[in-house]
């Protein structure tokens, strides 16, 4: 074997394989996540994923979900695992979970392309883990979780449809918010105990729907009343509501 010959051996042996599909998945050399097993691909997870979910991560790359990711019953470990997300199509779902105090794993998480719905889960206390958090494309509903004391983690959201925020009691502000220019829908502040500043939405620029603030005992009237003012009441697409709150 002479000089050239070895050189295009060693060629071959280095491009081929980049440029085969092993396990007859479509999906070519570094395309591929897993070139031996065939149900992976380029890393798209199929569908829902509400259990399981430490096995997302088990092949080592970037995965995103089609459909939604769904942690009602998920453990800390079970969202620590999860640190390959990057992407959701659908919603993220968090419900009556009681177990998880906030989301660290999801680090990597940059985009949903639905709803972020958090929801009766009473040892959530922050929305840590969710600070890569750049796009919602859907809502943000945060509603009765009694120990969520701040939404910092999500400062990077510019753009959402219905922004609700409805009975965390322990909720004393809405820091985190700081980066939301526009609220597509309506913006929906309910019976929040202990809210008694909103000014982290002073950038808002425009809610298209309804701008509600209401029972929330201890946010002054005044507070909401500025608020109103700095989006502009001309920039509310339907009407404005500000009822039962501190008379200050």
């Amino acid at each position: 074997m002479n000089r050239f010959h070895r050189y295009l051996m060693v060629v071959l042996v280095v491009v081929l394989p980049s440029g085969c599909d092993r396990d007859g998945d479509g999906f070519v050399g570094r395309d591929d996540c897993d070139d031996s097993n065939p149900d992976i691909g380029d890393g798209t997870y199929v569908g829902d994923l509400d259990s399981d979910w430490s096995s997302l991560c088990s092949i080592g790359c970037e995965r995103l979900i089609t459909g939604s990711l769904v942690l009602n019953t998920a453990s800390k470990s079970d969202i620590a695992s999860l640190t390959c997300l990057v992407e959701v199509h659908r919603d993220v779902i968090v419900e009556s979970n009681d177990d998880i105090n906030n989301f660290s794993g999801l680090d990597s998480l940059k985009h949903i392309g639905g709803d972020l719905v958090i929801d009766r889960s009473d040892f959530l206390t922050s929305l840590k883990g969710l600070e890569k958090l750049a796009k919602i494309d859907g809502n943000i509903e945060v509603s009765y979780n009694d120990n969520l004391r701040t939404l910092q983690s999500i400062g990077d959201v510019t753009s959402i449809g219905f922004l609700t925020i409805y009975g965390n009691y322990s909720l004393s502000d809405l820091s985190g918010l700081e980066g939301l220019v526009e609220i597509r829908g309506s913006l929906d502040l309910l019976g929040n105990l202990s809210l008694s500043d909103v000014w982290s939405l002073h950038n808002v620029t425009r809610v298209g729907g309804y701008f509600v603030l209401s029972g929330n005992p201890s946010l002054c009237e005044s507070d909401a009343y500025k608020l109103l003012e700095t989006i502009g009441e001309e920039n509310i697409g339907v009407s404005y509501g500000i009822i039962d709150l501190k008379d200050c």
